[in-house]
């Protein structure tokens, strides 16, 4: 385990993060990635899926680990994957960060971080 304040920020054992790659990964990759300790991501902006797409692929990282993971999106297309986004974002026990160029929605919850985007914590 090594401390850091990236692994302290989101309570991880690792500083290591999977890089939310749009249309090339997924829950799966993102539940290996946290459950090794580190913090798992899928990209959430895909053209041809819709929110339930989303769901589904926090559905499966939940039923593998309870770790943190994040869903990340592109700054400059959410206003063409706002379903994708508002999905995520209302997923019960997440919350919504924005980082530019690329937003992420992480699930720890009750960490603050410079990127959170106010008024988007979640239930």
């Amino acid at each position: 385990m090594l401390h850091t304040r990236f692994t302290e920020m989101f309570g991880i054992s690792y500083p290591v993060m999977a890089a939310p790659m749009a249309l090339h990964s997924g829950g799966t990759l993102a539940a290996a990635v946290s459950a090794a300790g580190g913090l798992g991501c899928f990209g959430g902006t895909h053209p041809w899926k819709g929110p339930d797409w989303i769901r589904t692929e926090i559905a499966t990282i939940r039923a593998t680990t309870h770790l943190p993971f994040g869903v990340g999106f592109i700054t400059p297309f959410l206003p063409f994957t706002e379903p994708q986004f508002e999905a995520t974002r209302t997923t019960r026990g997440h919350r919504a960060v924005v980082r530019r160029p690329a937003a992420l929605a992480s699930s720890r919850q009750g960490r603050r971080s410079p990127c959170d985007v106010p008024g988007t914590e979640l239930r």
